[in-house]
């Protein structure tokens, strides 16, 4: 029901499919499902708990191409990424 809505613009992967995305071929499966699915219905998808670089690659294959996780950084208070959001625009 929440897919006929429209109340949102954004679907985040959890981090429970992106973790064993290298060593699981049904989350390859399940996320590219959902990448398909969001990008049918114009959603932007996220990945979270993206750690390495291969995790990442793969997920771009796959067609996700939003990130979130260590391989970027690790949880920051609101100050503080800000601080690491202008350190990068440079």
């Amino acid at each position: 029901m929440y897919l006929q809505t429209n109340y949102f613009n954004v679907v985040k992967l959890d981090g429970s499919l992106t973790r064993d995305i290298l060593d699981n071929e049904r989350n390859s499966d399940i996320i590219g499902s959902i990448v398909y699915l969001g990008r049918s219905l114009d959603f932007k998808i996220i990945a979270e708990y993206v750690e390495t670089e291969e995790q990442r690659d793969e997920l771009e294959r796959l067609g996700c191409n939003a990130f979130q996780g260590y391989l970027y950084s690790k949880p920051l208070k609101l100050d503080d990424l800000l601080v690491w959001m202008e350190q990068r625009k440079k």
